[in-house]
């Protein structure tokens, strides 16, 4: 996980902070693609500018888009998220 909270870094990895949806596109709108359990390894692969979403890989190959509240480590509206308990890991989010 990040050390430092703040926007999340190009080519650094992250850690869920709970079960994750991906998008397709970088909006709640769009189509699921696949979800990330919680407590799991990213890699930021791009960031969209002006936006709080960004693309990830997992497990080596290209998930899609996650929003930023989603990764530990990643401050969204000044509020950064932090790695769920084992209990509430399950919980997720439609972003």
């Amino acid at each position: 996980a990040a050390p430092v909270s703040g926007r999340a870094a190009t080519g650094r990895q992250y850690t869920t902070a709970k079960q994750t949806v991906v998008r397709q596109q970088p909006n709640a709108d769009s189509p699921q693609v696949s979800t990330i359990p919680a407590n799991q390894p990213v890699t930021v692969t791009a960031d969209v500018p002006g936006t709080d979403w960004y693309r990830v890989s997992y497990q080596g190959g290209d998930a899609g888009y996650v929003f930023g509240s989603q990764l530990t480590g990643v401050t969204v509206g000044g509020a950064t998220a932090a790695a769920a308990p084992a209990a509430t890991a399950a919980a997720s989010s439609p972003y």
